[in-house]
């Protein structure tokens, strides 16, 4: 994706600021490390369990790790679509 793609995609959920991609990529990167990170914590601490099982809700927790920050600004962008409706309810959108 273009750099100019992205700042759009921040834009219309209302983000402005010039660090916001930077924490957005950060974020991701963050969570698809520390959500399997502490999984495998947890098993080894907590539980044993099939070392297959293990390496799969690890890859899983990653997977959520990445796709979760981009919900949640699908998310934040159709809800400011829906405040912007409701405050000019003549206005195309």
């Amino acid at each position: 994706m273009e750099d100019a793609d992205i700042k759009l995609k921040f834009l219309r959920a209302g983000l402005r600021g010039a660090n916001v991609p930077t924490v957005f990529w950060g974020t991701k990167f963050f969570l698809a490390v520390a959500l399997p990170t502490a999984f495998l914590m947890a098993v080894v601490l907590f539980k044993p369990i099939n070392p297959s099982h293990t390496l799969l809700g690890a890859i899983f927790l990653a997977t959520i790790g990445l796709f979760l920050p981009d919900m949640w600004l699908r998310v934040r962008t159709s809800g400011r679509k829906e405040r912007l409706a409701k405050g000019f309810p003549d206005a195309p959108i």
